[in-house]
């Protein structure tokens, strides 16, 4: 489960996030399994977050830092969700993509 503290800290703003993980640099945020539908995270640096099973439905990560594709394979999101350049939909998030729709 997520750490509430995390959680709080997200909660208040990207900005406040992100000089959060500024002053403590080597921590690695949990939010496995943080319900994080519809959540602005657009510029929040999620560098070594735990996002496994995080509920990322309609979530704006676009621009967030250091996010890889490896940490979006863990969580759960959906067609809503919008992600940084050069990352993809996962596939058990049971969405076509337009790639995915050609080939058919």
């Amino acid at each position: 489960m997520a750490d509430p503290s995390h959680l709080d800290v997200l909660r208040q703003d990207v900005d406040a996030w992100n000089e959060w993980r500024e002053r403590i640099p080597s921590m690695y945020p949990d939010l496995s399994g943080a319900d994080l539908t519809n959540a602005d995270l657009s510029d929040a640096d999620l560098s070594g977050a735990n996002l496994s099973g995080a509920i990322l439905e309609g979530a704006n990560l676009s621009g967030a830092e250091h996010l890889t594709q490896e940490e979006l394979e863990e969580a759960f999101g959906d067609e809503h969700t919008q992600l940084p350049a050069g990352l993809k939909l996962p596939a058990h998030w049971g969405v076509k993509t337009d790639e995915q729709t050609e080939g058919e």
